[in-house]
C-alpha cells in the first residue's frame, strides 16, 4: 500500500485504533478528516492519487433542477423555479436558497448543463439516464417485468474490469428502483448476469413496537 493510499483509506489497522481512539474524542468523521487533510498535502509532491470509485446518487424523483441547481432567474415567469437564487463559492453561480450548505461546497462540483431527455415519466427517464439508450416504445412507466437489454454504466464497468478479480465491482443499494415492477436500468443486460450489482436490501420489520432492520445481501 503506498503512502497515499495509506493517507485516503481505512486499513483494517485504523478500523482497530478508531474502536479506541473513540473513547478518546476521535470519531470515525474525524478520522476520515484528518486522512483527507494529509491526503491533501501530499496531492502536490505525488499528483492527485487516481481514481479507483465512483457513487453515483440517482434521484428516481426529486426537486427539478429549476429548483435546485439551474434556476434560470432571467428567464420568464413561467419557466424559471419559484424560489430565489443564492451566490455559491464559484463566482457567478447561483443555486436554490434552500442548499445554503451546498453553496459553499460548489467549488467542489461540477453541473452540467448540456445532459437531457424527452422522457416525462420516471421509468423511460431512469432507463435512458443509466444505460444511455431510450425505452422502447417510448416514454411509458412499466406495468409488467422487462429484462433489461442495454447494460448500465455499472455493469459495463464491471464487464470491462472482468480480469481484475474485484469482489464488488458493482453494487446497487439501497435498493434497485421500483415503480409498479423493477426498472430495467441498474444491471447489465445482454453482458450477462454475471455483471449484475452486488444487491444490498435494507427491510424493516415491524412485527414489534420498535423498527429492526434487516441487511440482506445478494446479487440483482
Amino acid at each position: 500500500m503506498t503512502t497515499t493510499e495509506r493517507a485516503a483509506g481505512l486499513t483494517r489497522r485504523s478500523l482497530l485504533q478508531l474502536g479506541g481512539a473513540s473513547y478518546l474524542g476521535l470519531s470515525l468523521g474525524g478520522l476520515w478528516r484528518a486522512q483527507i487533510a494529509q491526503a491533501d498535502q501530499r496531492v502536490g509532491m505525488e499528483g492527485p492519487p487516481p481514481i479507483k470509485a465512483c457513487i453515483l446518487l440517482f434521484c428516481y424523483g426529486g426537486p427539478s433542477h429549476l429548483d435546485t441547481l439551474d434556476m434560470k432567474p432571467a428567464a420568464p415567469a413561467d419557466v424559471r423555479g419559484e424560489f430565489n437564487p443564492i451566490s455559491t463559492s464559484v463566482p457567478g453561480l447561483q443555486i436554490c436558497e434552500h442548499l445554503p450548505k451546498l453553496s459553499r461546497l460548489m467549488h467542489h462540483a461540477a453541473v452540467i448543463r448540456s445532459m437531457s431527455h424527452a422522457n416525462r415519466l420516471h421509468d423511460a427517464a431512469s432507463i435512458e439516464s443509466l444505460t444511455g439508450r431510450s425505452l422502447q416504445g417510448g416514454d411509458r412507466e412499466l406495468f409488467a417485468p422487462l429484462p433489461q437489454f442495454f447494460p448500465s454504466f455499472g455493469g459495463t464497468l464491471s464487464y470491462l474490469w472482468r480480469d481484475k478479480q474485484l469482489d464488488a465491482p458493482h453494487a446497487a443499494l439501497p435498493f434497485v428502483f421500483h415503480n409498479v415492477v423493477e426498472t430495467p436500468c441498474q444491471g447489465a443486460g445482454f453482458l450477462g448476469s454475471a455483471y449484475d450489482p452486488l444487491r444490498i436490501v435494507a427491510l424493516w420489520n415491524s412485527s414489534s413496537a420498535a423498527f429492526r432492520r434487516i441487511v440482506v445481501v445478494g446479487v440483482l
